[in-house]
């Protein structure tokens, strides 16, 4: 069973950003996130998006961290 919830570090702006992820339906079915309104912004629930992806269709690749441990995470 899925929670919809999302466990991370409590980072402010990802948390805004989720908030903020409406999901649309396009004309063949295929789900996407949107923005509720124009003036909020979810770039960082997008990168998220893309990063949970890449990390499931490229299980093996190595990644590194960029700027210490905290930074971000390249391949």
């Amino acid at each position: 069973m899925h929670s919809a919830r999302l466990q991370h570090d409590g980072n402010p702006v990802l948390k805004w950003c989720m908030g903020n992820v409406v999901g649309k339906l396009d004309q063949r079915g295929n789900l996407y996130p949107s923005k509720g309104r124009p003036q909020q912004k979810i770039n960082a629930a997008g990168t998220l998006i893309t990063a949970i992806g890449r990390s499931m269709t490229e299980p093996n690749r190595a990644l590194t961290p960029v700027g210490g441990s905290s930074g971000m995470i390249v391949p």
